[in-house]
């Protein structure tokens, strides 16, 4: 699989459940690869 780094972008949108986001936070990122598909992946 071919990433495409130079599509690499924070997006925003969280994965956190409410409860939680006054101790947890995370970062959603989204990145294109080859054939122009679209990956979304989440760090806590």
């Amino acid at each position: 699989m071919l990433v495409r780094w130079e599509t690499l972008e924070l997006v925003p949108g969280s994965f956190v459940k409410k409860s939680l986001r006054q101790t947890y936070s995370d970062l959603l990122f989204s990145v294109k690869i080859e054939n122009d598909q679209e990956l979304n992946f989440p760090f806590s």
